[in-house]
């Protein structure tokens, strides 16, 4: 009878270990996935916002030089306006394939299971 006492105690005691490991091994999963959103989060917002500051400049700059060939500085403003509705349009038309790329890359490294 001892021994099934002990062997019942020693799964018991194994179970207990495998319940311990499997949440720190979640613990320790969550805190890579919520690292590794947060830097991606950081760099496109780094990176997003200097090249979108970067746009904006070119944008005034090229409406400007537009504006100076055509003798009307409000045409070439008006045909820099026209432009970015214009790619403004085919982004929301494209907007399921954008989000679907985003989707695709994200699910790649949080179903990672290395």
């Amino acid at each position: 009878m001892s021994t099934i006492s002990d062997t019942t105690s020693k799964m018991v005691d194994q179970s207990k270990e495998l319940v311990v490991r499997t949440f720190e091994y979640y613990q320790l999963k969550a805190f890579a996935q919520v690292s590794y959103l947060s830097s991606t989060f950081l760099k496109v917002v780094v990176i997003g916002g200097l090249l979108g500051m970067a746009l904006v400049f070119m944008l005034v700059a090229l409406s400007i030089y537009l504006g100076t060939l055509l003798n009307s500085l409000a045409l070439g403003y008006a045909i820099v306006g026209l432009f970015i509705m214009l790619v403004a349009t085919l982004l929301y038309w494209k907007r399921s394939f954008i989000e679907n790329l985003v989707v695709r890359k994200f699910s790649k490294n949080f179903f990672d299971n290395d």
